[in-house]
């Protein structure tokens, strides 16, 4: 399978339709998962180039947020005795 790059095609090349009846996901071979892994990385390797750095306000900022994040899932483990089951 050639890797494209017109995201169009890509739903025809990994889902199999039938008209009016039904989908299903196209059987793929070694060769078609590698290609797709190798889209995978180079769809995430140019994100990571096009995305902009954080700055320092910004990464105290997230810090903050994820400290506050991990408090609250700690009190609603200690308050509803389900919710610990989520931690196992």
């Amino acid at each position: 399978m050639a890797v494209t790059r017109s995201p169009s095609s890509w739903p025809r090349r990994f889902v199999t339709f039938l008209h009016n009846r039904c989908a299903w996901v196209t059987p793929l071979s070694r060769d078609n998962l590698d290609d797709l892994y190798t889209l995978c990385i180079e769809v995430e390797c140019e994100t990571l180039r096009r995305a902009a750095p954080f700055s320092a306000a910004e990464n105290r900022r997230l810090a903050r947020l994820l400290t506050l994040v991990d408090k609250a899932s700690r009190s609603v483990s200690s308050l509803h005795p389900a919710a610990q089951l989520l931690d196992a």
